[in-house]
């Protein structure tokens, strides 16, 4: 009866921990602005982007991860999907991820290289 009590005590605990784990997800929240796109992310992982050569807004998800290359190096990207209609395409895939803040802008990401500000 120990034996049983005490393994499903520990099956609980590690249950609890996988979800403990799966919460910790990078998430972002507010919109970014810079180039001729404008980023708007919320917590939940949905993204609207807006601008290009159209102005036209585009609505998506997003995930924040770690990748590792060939050369074993690991780089954070970010992977835009869901993204559709004329243009929407084109914000599909994954890309560069930084982060970080700058004396006079303020909070940035970087995306492919470009730094988008905090509103």
């Amino acid at each position: 009866m120990k034996k049983i009590l005490s393994l499903t005590l520990v099956c609980v605990m590690l249950l609890g921990c996988v979800f403990a784990l799966a919460s910790c997800k990078k998430t972002l929240n507010g919109t970014y602005e810079g180039g001729v796109v404008t980023y708007t992310f919320k917590s939940n992982g949905e993204v609207t982007a807006k601008g290009g050569l159209t102005g036209a807004e585009f609505n998506g998800k997003y995930e924040i991860t770690t990748q590792t290359d060939d050369d074993g190096n690991k780089e954070t990207v970010i992977i835009f999907s869901e993204f559709s209609g004329i243009g929407g395409a084109a914000y599909n895939g994954t890309f560069s991820f930084g982060e970080g803040k700058d004396s006079d802008k303020g909070a940035y990401v970087k995306i492919n290289g470009v730094s988008y500000y905090k509103k």
